[in-house]
């Protein structure tokens, strides 16, 4: 569980104890990594899924808190960076950005969650990956049925870090925000493409959709 910490503007307004929890999902359905998930006649698993939010910001009663940490990355085969937990106030929403925004990615070599070592940055030209799902497919033409897809790029015109912006209607302890990655397959046809590495038009495609997958259950 990662500890934010929040800076908090202006005035005070009732605490209530919440975390944020990233929840992956199929159709709807709870999945884990390496898991088979069958559906008409087709299969589909996934092996590896991380991804950055960056600029996370939670408003209450019309007041707002920006986290002082750079950026987040949420790994699905580490279940320690799927909760959050921000300053204790009941959250009306939540916005971030999904990807390294272009100030950060010219920033030199940083550590913690933007550190190299952990396998999303490319090179100081490309910069750093935003969004990264590995798997395995019926409908994949590869011969080991595989596909990948790394989506990045900071420079113009293929810019792919993205804007969300999620209501958050019950107060509970726990704010579940569901990953849905059937929405981003679904806008994908894996036997004609199943492998983006590296920063273009087709990057840039496919980040339009990341903001469908997520949602507050």
């Amino acid at each position: 569980m990662k500890l934010i910490r929040f800076l908090f503007l202006l005035f005070p307004v009732q605490f209530f104890a919440q975390t944020i929890s990233f929840v992956p999902v199929f159709n709807g359905e709870r999945i884990s990594l390496s898991s088979r998930i069958e559906s008409n006649g087709d299969w589909i698993e996934f092996n590896d899924c991380r991804f950055y939010i960056s600029h996370l910001v939670t408003y209450s009663s019309g007041k707002v808190w920006k986290d002082d940490e750079k950026a987040h990355l949420i790994d699905l085969e580490e279940n320690s960076s799927l909760i959050l937990t921000p300053l204790s106030v009941k959250i009306d929403s939540i916005s971030f950005l999904i990807g390294i925004d272009s100030t950060t990615n010219v920033s030199g070599i940083l550590e913690g969650d933007l550190d190299p070592i952990n396998g999303m940055y490319w090179a100081w030209n490309s910069g750093y990956i935003n969004f990264k799902l590995q798997g395995k497919s019926s409908k994949s033409n590869t011969a080991d049925k595989s596909f990948e897809f790394h989506l990045g790029g900071y420079l113009s015109p293929f810019q792919t870090v993205q804007s969300v912006t999620l209501p958050v209607k019950n107060a509970q302890e726990t704010i579940e925000i569901e990953i849905d990655l059937s929405r981003f397959v679904e806008q994908v046809d894996l036997s004609k493409m199943n492998s983006i590495m590296i920063p273009g038009k087709d990057a840039v495609h496919l980040s339009e959709f990341l903001p469908l997958i997520f949602q507050v259950k």
